[in-house]
């Protein structure tokens, strides 16, 4: 399976800093009925690309048994950061049904990270085409 790659930045519409992502994700979307599922795999930084890992998540769905999203914390940070590395990485995790890695360098506030799950969200739907 092929993988697309793209690089943007973001910022929250009414507070906080703009944020660099770095996104891979399969170049068609999951089907969950494939057998091996790329992952998707989102970065984001305040800094840009040379900061050290931050918080560092791993998701993956479960089909088998009551569709839960199990995860774990591969790299710990300061624990909003941590929280919203984990709510982002369940979401991709639940929307597109396939397992996802997601790190974030940086300090994210509790506020900011709704603003930046709900932007990552909408630019993955829309590489996907996906309303």
């Amino acid at each position: 399976m092929s993988t697309t790659t793209f690089h943007q930045e973001i910022s929250p519409q009414f507070f906080g800093d703009p944020i660099k992502v770095s996104i891979t994700y399969p170049s068609t979307p999951p089907s969950p009925s494939a057998r091996n599922k790329v992952p998707i795999t989102v970065f984001l930084s305040k800094t840009g690309g040379n900061t050290p890992l931050g918080a560092y998540v791993y998701s993956v769905y479960d089909f088998k048994k009551n569709h839960q999203v199990y995860t774990t914390t591969l790299n710990s940070s300061n624990e909003d950061t941590l929280d919203f590395t984990i709510r982002l990485s369940k979401l991709l995790s639940t929307r597109f049904q396939c397992p996802s890695y997601v790190s974030a360098s940086g300090l994210i506030s509790l506020e900011e990270s709704t603003a930046y799950i709900k932007q990552v969200m909408d630019l993955i739907k829309e590489k996907y085409d996906i309303k």
